[in-house]
């Protein structure tokens, strides 16, 4: 009987249409978190996805990918071989005949090339999604992008994008793009006074106030800014703490800045962690002072935790969903962004669902999903 019921499984899995997403890796970003928030709650019956991504580190995310139905692909890096990066694309396609390709970017150029080699390989359901509206590359590559928008726009059959600033970024246009809302699973973020307090005592933290950044440890996200802020901040209330969630490659500068700030018992760096939902509801505000960014999912989640968001301007303002976001100028200094913070950090329970059910309206993960299924043309 048993046996009945698993053939039964795969075969309403066999007949789901194929998606492969192309992403540099499956680490915790914006456009891997999105895709697997959608992964997590898409119907295997009606939707099957598969993933390429550079190089063979295994990302983070790919413990949560059920390998029985979903595959992940290595495939060889660019920087290592790009005849070999694209033969490897070129057959998996091939050998596998994969029709709908969901390619994430921020860069027109490298986008072109893959997909062009797609399309070669039989893929005839091209889509490109933007998830920036600047590219962390430099030299001819980053130069390139501005030749290939608009090849990039005719070559796929649908263009997707995180926000307006975004589309422009790697098309050149809104025209026939479509904007689909980051998705937030906004129960997990649901505030509550009780929840809080028993969050910081299962982890012993008594603490007046905590304030916490998500996002790779990178330079575009400006942690070592961060920690400027945080230092001025505990200058005034030395009993606060600061949660510095993520990894990246500037790990070692900023456990080294810690180090110089004499913040070792004040800062905390978990790493990449799968509940920042709960730090979120545990936390009393949220710093982003990127150097760009797109349509930042985190900060979706932090609003949808009810969190006071502390932002740069460089960041779209569209991103603002409650009145709960400050803007502030990167050219502010450090001690100015923490006298804003703390004498602007006042909130009720009462105005943290209230920003729960605002992000829900138009970024709960069930919307969403709905969204993905009208791009995939699926019932």
């Amino acid at each position: 009987m048993s046996m009945i019921k698993i053939e039964s499984r795969f075969l309403m899995i066999s007949k789901s249409k194929k998606v492969l997403h192309i992403l540099g890796a499956l680490n915790v970003g914006g456009a891997e978190t999105m895709v697997m928030n959608v992964y997590k709650n898409i119907d295997f019956n009606k939707v099957k996805f598969d993933f390429i991504v550079n190089g063979p580190e295994v990302g983070y995310y790919e413990k949560e990918i059920d390998l029985i139905n979903s595959k992940i692909y290595h495939i060889t890096k660019r920087s290592e071989s790009w005849v070999k990066h694209l033969k490897d694309i070129y057959f998996i396609i091939k050998n596998e005949k994969y029709v709908t390709i969901h390619y994430h970017t921020e860069n027109s150029f490298l986008a072109f090339i893959d997909l062009f080699v797609c399309k070669l390989a039989g893929a005839s359901n091209l889509i490109v999604h933007s998830h920036n509206t600047m590219d962390y590359r430099g030299g001819k590559v980053a130069k390139l992008s501005k030749y290939f928008k608009k090849p990039l726009y005719y070559l796929a059959n649908k263009r997707l994008s995180c926000g307006d600033a975004a589309a422009i970024w790697l098309y050149g246009t809104t025209n026939n793009v479509h904007i689909i809302p980051l998705p937030v699973d906004c129960k997990k973020y649901m505030y509550s006074v009780e929840k809080q307090k028993n969050l910081k005592m299962r982890l012993g933290i008594k603490c007046s106030k905590i304030y916490t950044h998500v996002g790779s440890l990178s330079r575009v996200k400006n942690q070592l800014f961060v920690l400027d802020i945080f230092n001025e901040i505990h200058k005034i209330d030395n009993k606060a703490i600061l949660l510095l969630i993520g990894k990246g490659d500037y790990e070692d500068k900023i456990r080294n800045k810690i180090s110089k700030l004499n913040l070792e018992n004040s800062v905390f760096m978990p790493g990449v962690i799968n509940d920042v939902y709960d730090k979120l509801i545990m936390s009393d505000g949220f710093i982003f002072p990127s150097l760009f960014e797109g349509f930042p999912t985190v900060m979706l989640e932090a609003q949808a935790a009810g969190l006071p968001c502390y932002a740069s301007d460089t960041i779209t303002k569209r991103i603002a969903i409650t009145d709960n976001v400050y803007f502030r100028s990167l050219d502010d200094s450090a001690k100015e962004w923490a006298e804003f913070i703390v004498n602007n950090n006042d909130y009720s329970e009462n105005s943290r669902l209230k920003a729960n059910k605002e992000i829900a309206k138009e970024y709960d993960i069930k919307k969403v999903v709905k969204d993905f299924y009208n791009v995939y043309e699926v019932d």
